[in-house]
């Protein structure tokens, strides 16, 4: 996605909602109509705000960034990219060219969850969830990222170890809930105190996963219907 793509343009483009879905469920929740308008994909990632939607997106949906300088590009993945709060690898000569990320493949479910106390508002937690379901119906891999908890988009890999093998039963996105409060330790500020931000996150990766298992329950019963 190159730089100069308008996060509004995106939200609306329908061959990113097939192939992404994580990315425009996200951008339906950043700021205001007018923002979107006017602020780019991009953009967002390069300002690396950690409560914002788009950098925790982009490091569940495993992307590279490629960056650009004077003396050649170079690609730099997620996991490297953001390093504190609106910090990133671009160095102060480089600008942020393009971001990619791969297509969804099949039986990958993804969701967004966020909750702001004002509409538009950054939100006070936030979790992108991706989850690739096997042959057996059981998790083959994914990738749980919470916003807004961390000074950066946070990984919760012991989250995400949890799941793998598991069908994403109730017992399996409890299991993850417990295991998302522990796994973050946020910091308190005017807007929510650590303890209420540390449960947020910790319902909100509840409520991403319980979405994915609904949508690969509902994609199951379809397929068996038209069978």
């Amino acid at each position: 996605m190159p730089a100069l793509v308008r996060q509004r343009q995106a939200e609306r483009s329908a061959e990113l909602a097939a192939g992404a879905p994580l990315v425009t469920e996200a951008l339906a929740q950043v700021a205001h109509p007018q923002i979107r308008n006017r602020g780019t994909i991009c953009g967002s990632l390069a300002h690396a705000d950690s409560s914002a939607e788009l950098p925790a997106v982009m490091l569940a949906l495993n992307a590279r960034m490629t960056i650009a300088a004077a003396s050649g590009i170079r690609t730099v993945g997620s996991d490297e990219f953001f390093l504190f709060h609106m910090t990133t690898a671009i160095e102060p000569h480089e600008l942020l060219l393009a971001v990619e990320f791969d297509e969804a493949g099949p039986r990958t479910y993804t969701s967004f969850q966020e909750f702001a106390t004002r509409k538009g508002d950054f939100g006070l937690a936030g979790v992108a969830v991706t989850v690739t379901f096997g042959d057996g119906e059981t998790v083959e891999r994914c990738r749980v990222v919470a916003a807004g908890v961390a000074p950066t988009p946070l990984r919760l890999t012991t989250v995400e170890n949890l799941l793998i093998g598991t069908v994403l039963d109730e017992r399996a996105r409890a299991a993850a809930r417990d295991a998302a409060r522990r796994a973050v330790d946020p910091a308190g500020d005017v807007h929510a105190d650590a303890e209420y931000r540390r449960q947020l996150a910790a319902v909100l990766v509840h409520r991403a996963l319980t979405a994915v298992h609904d949508k690969a329950v509902h994609d199951k019963e379809e397929n068996n219907h038209g069978a």
